[in-house]
């Protein structure tokens, strides 16, 4: 090996370990990338380039899938509160949970209205509206209720013709309307479709009194 071959090794054996004390890894080792936090790691320097493309989109992602989680678990507990059958119902929404709107809440606050919800649900109310409803005479009653209600019309004219005094007529239309409606809504009824009727009138009735 001549002088200048080793000149020659000397200098490039000094600037490779300038090279490696200065990057301090091995230059041929690519940089690493953090998805999650959208930062890239260069072996060996310590060193981190932000993306922050990356970082803001998984921000938003993030940001808008808890929003949609927050909208579903409000969503059921709202529907929790007016769900007779659940543990939740009629009770007041604590802190953070969603609120059901005024009108619908004072609603929920009636007795009537929610023994009638209740009502719904039970199984033997159900059992006889069912009943009703698919009962074959219904076309029965309907066409004696149109009649009864043609007679009631023509007697309470009848009637109130022969009323001289205005307490007399007041009387005479009050009592006559109420036989109009009794006959329509219950005696009617009762004789055409029967028991099953009257347990849905009765239970109704339970819960308006």
């Amino acid at each position: 090996m001549n002088k200048a071959t080793g000149v020659f090794l000397a200098i490039a054996l000094g600037l490779g370990v300038n090279a490696h004390r200065i990057y301090g890894a091995d230059l041929r080792q690519a940089p690493s990338q953090d998805v999650r936090s959208g930062t890239f790691n260069y072996p060996g320097t310590g060193s981190q380039n932000q993306s922050p493309n990356i970082s803001d989109a998984a921000a938003k992602d993030l940001e808008e899938l808890r929003r949609v989680q927050n909208q579903k678990q409000q969503t059921y507990q709202g529907l929790n509160q007016v769900n007779p059958l659940s543990a939740d119902f009629g009770n007041a929404p604590s802190d953070g949970q969603p609120v059901l709107p005024e009108a619908f809440r004072k609603l929920m606050e009636n007795r009537i209205f929610r023994g009638l919800m209740q009502l719904s649900l039970d199984r033997n109310f159900q059992k006889n509206l069912l009943a009703v409803a698919d009962h074959p005479s219904r076309s029965t009653l309907l066409i004696f209720e149109v009649m009864w209600i043609i007679f009631m019309l023509f007697f309470r004219i009848w009637r109130l013709g022969k009323c001289d005094l205005w307490y007399e007529k007041l009387w005479c239309g009050t009592w006559t309307m109420m036989l109009m409606i009794f006959g329509t809504s219950i005696v009617l009824p009762y004789i055409v479709i029967g028991d099953p009727y009257m347990k849905v009138v009765s239970a109704i009735l339970e819960v308006i009194v």
